[in-house]
């Protein structure tokens, strides 16, 4: 697989084992075997803001790259897209009815509009965003990690470096804890891993469950869980329950898990796929010129 054809395959695991996870979220003593039962017996699967975010951050990364050579400064250009991406995606959870005046972009999708509990960390970032307001919190939730994959792509032309930079770009603008810088570091560097080497090249044999690594509320938690689940796992549907058969943000940690998963070009089951109610929209973005393989 070349790079664009493995965003593709990891766009498709994150959003599988998202909307999978939402199902399970606040549970507690979670067994792997209902979180593969859910997975085969759900008619649909939706997903959640999680991959939602990706979407609409992989859409304004699209747009940043049609600017980016009439422009001088490249990163307030970056950053202004990546916000319009983030507010965007703020209008679909606070305006059910916009789609209906909307009829081209990723926010002519109805099923952007689903609400699913988005976090209230990006919520209140993205209402400072739309009135021009500095965004102000000490936060370091996942929130920051779970939508950076469409940076994944930058790697091979930005260089890890780089790629890590835009990254740190969007996770700051929502959330202002330094640790998220130090989680998003690490996450692209298990991005670059799993796109050049097939492999997280992790070792955590020395865990034996994976909510030591936490519960996937912060950043930090999320990604150890997500490597953690990753590096047990032999098969996708092993890698996709053991990352949400826990009491945590299991949706979260599985988006995340998923993205690895799916970058490492290993196997997402189309059985799964074709049950995501939001395909389509993952096709468009899929679709895109900076992602079409």
């Amino acid at each position: 697989m070349n790079i664009k054809e493995r965003f593709a395959n990891a766009l498709y695991a994150q959003a599988v084992c998202d909307a999978v996870g939402d199902r399970f979220e606040f549970e507690v003593a979670v067994t792997q075997q209902e979180v593969i039962d859910h997975a085969n017996n759900a008619d649909t699967l939706e997903i959640t803001d999680d991959t939602q975010m990706a979407l609409f951050l992989a859409e304004a990364y699209n747009e940043f790259t049609k600017q980016v050579k009439f422009v001088s400064n490249v990163t307030e250009l970056f950053k202004h897209s990546l916000e319009n991406g983030l507010y965007d995606w703020y209008l679909t959870q606070t305006d059910a009815h916009a789609y209906k005046e909307i009829d081209f972009g990723l926010a002519s999708f109805a099923s952007m509009y689903k609400i699913k509990a988005p976090g209230l960390t990006c919520l209140s970032a993205c209402e400072s965003i739309k009135n021009d307001e500095p965004v102000k919190n000490n936060s370091k939730g996942c929130g920051s990690v779970m939508r950076i994959i469409p940076y994944a792509t930058l790697i091979d032309s930005w260089g890890l470096e780089g790629a890590t930079f835009a990254a740190k770009l969007s996770g700051d603008a929502t959330h202002k804890h330094p640790e998220n810088a130090l989680a998003i570091e690490k996450l692209m560097q298990i991005y670059d891993n799993a796109l050049f080497y097939n492999d997280t090249m992790v070792n955590v044999d020395h865990l034996s469950c994976i909510e030591k690594c936490g519960l996937g509320w912060t950043a930090m938690e999320c990604v150890d869980m997500a490597i953690y689940a990753n590096a047990k796992a032999k098969s996708f549907d092993e890698m996709m329950s053991i990352a949400i058969a826990h009491g945590g943000d299991s949706d979260s940690v599985g988006a995340v898990a998923g993205s690895i998963w799916g970058l490492c070009g290993k196997e997402v089951p189309i059985k799964y796929v074709n049950k995501l109610a939001e395909r389509d929209a993952i096709d468009y973005v899929l679709s895109l010129e900076a992602f079409k393989q």
